[in-house]
C-alpha cells in the first residue's frame, strides 16, 4: 500500500512540474516563435529549403475540369418561362507552373540556371498559364455555343418586383442599355 501511494505522489509531483514547465513555456511563447522561425525556415525559397526543389522541378501536371450548363432553350427564358438545362463537359485545361510547357516528352521542363539571390530578396513568381487539352474534353470551346443564366441580371429583377413602377422601369431602362439579359 505504501509503494503505491508512493508512485501516486510521485506521479503527481512529476505532472504538475509538467504543467508548470508547460505554463511557464506557453507565457514564454517559447512554441511560438519556435514554429514561426520553422516556418519560415521552410517557406523562405532557399537552395536548401524544401520548397525550392518543388520550385525548381515542378510537380506532374495538374488538370482542371469545367462543367457548365447551357440553357437549351434561351427564348422561352427570356419570356419568362422556365429554363432547360443541359450539362455540358468537361472542358479540361493543364495548368503549367513554368509558363513554358511540356518537354517533348510530356514532362514539364526543370528551370534552368537556378541561380542563388541575396537574403530577404523577393522572387517574382512566373504567370502560370493553363492549356486546353482536347483529347480530354467533351467538346472544343472555340466552337460550342454555350448559353448561360446571368444570375446577376435575374438577382437584380426580382429584387425589383417590391419597388415602385418608376423605380423598376428606370433601372430596366438602364440595364438594357447596357445590353444586359437574362440569358448571355
Amino acid at each position: 500500500m505504501a509503494r503505491r501511494s508512493c508512485a501516486i505522489y510521485a506521479t503527481g509531483i512529476v505532472s504538475a512540474h509538467l504543467l508548470v514547465v508547460g505554463i511557464v513555456l506557453l507565457v514564454a511563447q517559447v512554441f511560438q516563435t519556435m514554429i514561426h522561425s520553422r516556418l519560415k525556415k521552410e517557406i523562405t525559397l532557399t537552395e536548401k529549403s524544401q520548397m525550392f526543389e518543388g520550385w525548381k522541378n515542378p510537380p506532374p501536371p495538374v488538370y482542371m475540369e469545367y462543367y457548365f450548363f447551357n440553357v437549351t432553350n434561351p427564348e422561352v427564358f427570356i419570356n419568362g418561362g422556365k429554363a432547360a438545362l443541359k450539362q455540358i463537359g468537361p472542358y479540361t485545361y493543364r495548368a503549367d507552373p513554368t509558363g513554358r510547357g511540356p518537354d517533348p516528352t510530356g514532362k514539364y521542363r526543370p528551370r534552368e540556371n537556378v541561380t542563388s539571390w541575396r537574403r530577404h530578396q523577393a522572387v517574382r513568381p512566373e504567370p502560370q498559364t493553363f492549356v486546353f487539352v482536347p483529347e480530354k474534353s467533351a467538346g472544343d470551346p472555340e466552337v460550342d455555343l454555350l448559353r448561360t443564366i446571368n444570375i446577376p441580371f435575374v438577382a437584380v429583377t426580382n429584387e425589383l418586383n417590391q419597388y415602385p413602377s418608376p423605380v423598376r422601369s428606370l433601372i430596366s431602362m438602364i440595364m438594357n442599355s447596357a445590353g444586359n439579359r437574362a440569358s448571355s
